[in-house]
């Protein structure tokens, strides 16, 4: 039979109203004694608090949620890890949907939390989104319940959001390559629609342009950042013969070139460069190691962390947070 705070007062020969007191940890005319008593008492029963009746009265559920694109993904799965070990140290629950990157999933995993009762929501939207950013205003519209939008952001969101500065990331990424001598390069972009696609596109151009260098339409690719695009497109970009290098917009487009190279006994750097944006935990381990971006996690994590916290506190406040990537030199780029 479930133990109540009736039962713990008759135990202790108080009032319900002492226990409630006593187990919420706020402040009564109970002596000291008779407060450690009552938790004394409340452990042997092995009380459980009634979270719903709590919830209702504090109107705090102590708990998350976090809505991501996909937990294979190792950037959202560390994301997700780093916030479920932050919450679980201030007692707090973290109720994950993984969406496999549809709009459509995105939205049913914000009402389910919102459902759930959730304090606030974090969210990482799928790629889709950046074509239909109106349906998510909407759902936003429709609830109280606070929202972090995380790294994948739509621009016209005015509440909390924290991101990357990929234009400043590619900027720094393609001068690095620059500095190598190289001009003849190869630009492999994301989906025209995908998120994070249009910021490091500019930083290439910005960057080239920077040089006095034209960038034309034929030399920007079109990936969809997934390893089989980049496989599929070093033909096509290799068998022109005047590229000197090759800037991927992310590590997996990277890793599909660096495998046809290595299927067609072409040599990476003495051959052809390439280069990717991520520093994806294999990028480090790939030979030659892969130039490429970090996007620093624990700096995403500390000010996630932070702004989680202060929205706790207070639902209504807003903050943008845009952290800068930093440039990892490793051995993917060789001197013309």
């Amino acid at each position: 039979m479930k133990v109540t705070m009736k039962d713990i007062a008759k135990e202790a020969d108080v009032s319900i109203t002492t226990v409630s007191l006593v187990l919420n940890h706020k402040p009564g005319r109970v002596s000291n004694e008779k407060r450690q008593e009552i938790l004394d008492i409340a452990k042997a029963m092995n009380y459980v608090p009634n979270l719903s009746a709590k919830q209702l009265v504090t109107q705090k559920s102590n708990s998350i949620g976090i809505v991501v694109p996909d937990l294979e993904n190792y950037f959202f799965a560390t994301l997700v890890t780093n916030i479920q070990n932050s919450m679980r140290d201030k007692d707090i629950f973290v109720m994950i949907a993984a969406t496999g990157d549809k709009v459509d999933q995105d939205l049913k995993g914000i009402e389910l939390l919102v459902s759930r009762g959730v304090d606030l929501i974090v969210l990482a939207v799928s790629n889709e989104a950046a074509n239909q950013p109106d349906r998510y205003l909407q759902k936003f519209s429709e609830t109280n319940t606070p929202i972090i939008m995380v790294d994948r952001i739509i621009d016209e969101y005015d509440g909390t959001k924290i991101q990357y500065n990929d234009a400043i990331g590619m900027y720094k990424l393609t001068n690095h390559v620059l500095s190598k001598q190289h001009t003849k390069i190869a630009y492999i972009k994301g989906d025209r629609y995908m998120l994070r696609n249009a910021g490091r596109t500019e930083g290439f151009v910005r960057a080239m342009q920077d040089q006095g260098i034209n960038v034309s339409n034929d030399q920007i690719y079109e990936g969809n950042f997934s390893y089989e695009s980049g496989y599929e497109l070093f033909d096509t970009i290799y068998n022109q013969h005047h590229y000197t290098a090759i800037i991927a917009a992310n590590d997996m487009m990277a890793y599909g070139l660096l495998k046809r190279a290595n299927e067609r006994n072409i040599k990476i750097p003495d051959d052809i460069s390439i280069t990717g944006y991520d520093n994806v935990i294999f990028s480090e381990m790939l030979t030659p190691s892969l130039t490429t971006v970090n996007q620093n996690m624990v700096e995403l994590n500390d000010e996630l962390i932070r702004l989680i916290m202060i929205q706790l506190d207070n639902p209504h406040h807003t903050e943008t947070i845009i952290l800068n990537p930093e440039l990892v030199i490793r051995n993917s780029v060789k001197k013309q």
